[in-house]
């Protein structure tokens, strides 16, 4: 299918060229569409990951579990990331203002005309290892479903071609810029909706339906146990995943890594204070006992060093703890702290990779 390339001005809608900075029409500033999941906020879930997937700088102690709820058992098997966003709250708190900007909320909340407030929960998954290709979004909220649809269409630069998959409406489209990989959304009732590749939105639909299984019980698991947070984040590496992670460390802990078995990040909001928490298990209490030495040596290294030195004071109060075949530790960050993280835009993998090269040495 042919489709006309372009980008869509942010402000005023009209397209201009793709290789165009401003807009012809009213001179607002363009920016480059990003591939799908990134623009659906997964990006901001790959860099959560990224806290987590080589041994999880700011892991915390598991909270108690709370209720799946309504969404979470809806994510398909082929899925092997599930992230928790309790969209309603962090809108709603003036102290929250920096991660409602970081996960792009008040943009969506103005391309798409909807409030946010109205949504309490959202669920993003994927496949870690092909995002462009298998992901998708589970919201429940109030909305109306013509103007959703159309607001979408809109903000993609697509059009939507409307059709039935067992009983449900599902509306196809294609970008109209980039690779013309089609994506769906749906309602699976009056106050949920799914969006994202086609099928990993059918899957969803056949998983409640009870004809497909869902997403693994150790990730289930896992994020309930996580509790509730704000945003929470579960991950079952898959050996994709895992070899990548090897060729960016040393050959010694290759079999740390080949280990994990399941991942979580989550936060919470504590008084003014964001507490981290998050948590790897491994297949052995060797393995997790090794990736706490690692990780508790690679830090003090860091700490005495000069190279990072902008976070050394926040990294000095963090220390991995072993429990049973899963490594844990605690951190908490002040709002202020946050804040200055996201304007230092720090060089947050070059960090895990030095932590992780230096504490395995």
């Amino acid at each position: 299918m042919n489709q006309e390339t372009g980008l869509f001005c942010p402000q005023c809608g009209g397209r201009n060229k793709a290789e165009a900075r401003y807009c012809k029409y009213c001179g607002g500033k363009l920016r480059p569409r990003a591939p799908a999941a990134r623009r659906m906020g997964i990006s901001v879930v790959v860099v959560a990951l990224a806290l987590v997937l080589v041994a999880g700088i700011f892991i915390v102690q598991l909270f108690r579990a709370a209720p799946l709820g309504e969404l979470a058992p809806l994510v398909p098997a082929d899925a092997n990331l599930m992230a928790g966003i309790q969209v309603a709250r962090i809108v709603d708190d003036p102290d929250l203002s920096v991660i409602a900007e970081t996960l792009d909320l008040v943009d969506i909340e103005r391309r798409w005309g909807i409030d946010l407030r109205d949504f309490p929960e959202a669920v993003l998954f994927g496949d870690v290892s092909r995002f462009d290709d298998y992901y998708g979004l589970i919201a429940k909220g109030a909305f109306h479903k013509g103007e959703l649809v159309r607001a979408i269409a809109f903000d993609l630069g697509a059009k939507f071609t409307p059709t039935e998959y067992k009983g449900y409406t599902v509306y196809v489209y294609y970008y109209e810029e980039g690779p013309a990989k089609p994506g769906e959304i749906t309602f699976l009732a009056d106050e949920k909706f799914a969006f994202g590749s086609s099928n990993a939105v059918k899957d969803l639909i056949d998983v409640k339906e009870g004809k497909e299984a869902r997403i693994s019980d150790k990730v289930l698991h896992l994020y309930a146990n996580l509790g509730d947070r704000l945003i929470k984040v579960a991950l079952e590496p898959r050996l994709t995943v895992k070899r990548e992670s090897k060729e960016e460390f040393p050959t010694s802990i290759a079999p740390v890594i080949d280990d994990i078995e399941v991942i979580g990040f989550a936060f919470g909001k504590d008084g003014k204070s964001l507490a981290i928490s998050a948590k790897i298990d491994f297949a052995s209490i060797d393995s997790a006992r090794k990736a706490a030495s690692i990780i508790n040596d690679g830090i003090n290294k860091v700490v005495d060093g000069e190279k990072w030195r902008e976070v050394r004071a926040m990294l000095g109060r963090v220390k991995a703890v072993t429990r049973d075949f899963g490594v844990t530790m605690t951190f908490n960050l002040s709002i202020e702290q946050v804040e200055y993280l996201k304007e230092l835009d720090l060089d947050l993998e070059g960090l895990i990779i030095d932590i992780v090269t230096l504490g395995a040495d």
